[in-house]
């Protein structure tokens, strides 16, 4: 017989089959948002082990079938794991991986146009915590940014490093993508608070932070940016086009006047004048870095399968990282408006890019480098009634 792990409507389903892809029967059925993360046989075929990850842990769990009136039974609950676990072959002993991914802030210093001195990274923060979304302040003194994955809050601290500040504090909510208002005043940041996605304002120096009830955040990259005036531009739902949103009134319009064929993926990034932006875009005939000029909203592809984070103080430029293969590179790109030309590397970090920002004057980049840890774990005697195979 063969075990197969299989979604369906949201739920994870594991089947069982002969070799020859008859004898289809379903063995269990998860609820909704419950992953069946691996699976394998008992030594001797009459039961099923599998991980069930729900709340942020991991369950061993057993499901017999010998008796089709036994359902499934948790053996070893509150576990840390990977995706991966095998059984020995007399039963006795279960080996598992466990990981852990998290983000940390790194500042990237670039040295003054015709200096010799090299390019160097060093990191803003450290630990497993996971920190996303950089924005560093118009005055290029601050940079505010996430902390969390599935409960997250705005933070900001000094530019260089230092003493963090929480502007937030929602108990059970997801927060994304802090943007400066052009003064420095405010910071808009998307959230679920209240079981809605909304976009929502803070003051820069704390305070309670407001939503802005008109907006709707469902169904989208939960990304923003805001416009050199009052204006912020987030995504609408299905990644078609923009909203451009006035934060006094709340009053929306589309940026494009009609929805694109392709998905604007990720943050738009504006040019220092504020009259265009930048954007991974997957427009036919292809996806990556592209241009919007917003005076006549003509779009021209800068350079294929990288995502643009930030612009030169003087427009000319856009940094960007590598995006092949749907995961982010480690290595920074300049890549200059007009030329074909492959892009320059400015540096390479230690680690996967995931968000980035650029200082007002171009001599500073924000990034969020990935770090990983990784084991693997020998559990000794597990189940209890295990027939053990000689």
């Amino acid at each position: 017989m063969l075990l197969l792990l299989t979604e369906t409507s949201g739920k994870d389903q594991i089947w069982s089959m002969k070799p020859d892809g008859t004898g289809h029967r379903k063995l269990v059925e998860g609820k909704s948002g419950v992953r069946f993360k691996s699976l394998t046989w008992s030594p001797v075929g009459d039961a099923v082990y599998y991980f069930r990850d729900e709340g942020g842990t991991t369950e061993l769990v057993k499901l017999p079938l010998s008796d089709p009136s036994k359902g499934p039974s948790v053996l070893v609950s509150g576990l840390e794991t990977g995706d991966n676990f095998t059984v020995s072959a007399d039963g006795s002993q279960l080996a598992y991986t466990r990981d852990q991914s998290y983000y940390n802030l790194w500042l990237v210093e670039l040295p003054v146009p015709g200096a010799t001195t090299q390019t160097l990274g060093r990191p803003l923060t450290s630990g497993t915590l996971s920190y996303g979304e950089p924005a560093i302040s118009p005055d290029g003194r601050s940079v505010a940014f996430t902390i969390g994955s599935d409960k997250s809050n705005v933070y900001k601290m000094a530019a260089n490093g230092g003493e963090l500040v929480q502007l937030t504090s929602f108990d059970a909510a997801e927060t994304w993508s802090p943007a400066w208002s052009p003064d420095g005043a405010r910071i808009a940041f998307t959230s679920d608070q209240g079981g809605t996605w909304k976009v929502w304002v803070v003051n820069a120096d704390g305070g309670t932070a407001r939503p802005l009830e008109k907006t709707d955040d469902s169904a989208t990259n939960h990304e923003l940016a805001w416009f050199p005036s009052r204006d912020i531009l987030y995504a609408k739902s299905g990644l078609h086009n923009l909203h451009r949103l006035n934060v006094e009134t709340q009053e929306e319009n589309s940026l494009l006047s009609a929805d694109s064929t392709g998905w604007l993926v990720f943050k738009a990034e504006f040019s220092p004048d504020g009259k265009k932006i930048a954007i991974y875009w997957n427009r036919i005939p292809v996806e990556g870095a592209w241009i919007i000029t917003l005076e006549n909203f003509s779009a021209s592809l800068l350079y294929p399968a990288v995502n643009p984070f930030g612009w030169s103080s003087d427009g000319k430029f856009i940094y960007a990282v590598d995006s092949k293969g749907g995961r982010s590179g480690r290595e920074i790109l300049q890549i200059e408006l007009g030329d074909s030309k492959k892009p320059r590397s400015v540096i390479t970090l230690p680690g996967d890019i995931r968000y980035g920002t650029v200082s007002p004057d171009g001599r500073k980049i924000i990034v969020t480098v990935r770090e990983e840890k990784s084991d693997v774990w020998l559990m000794k005697d597990f189940d209890p009634q295990t027939i053990r195979v000689e």
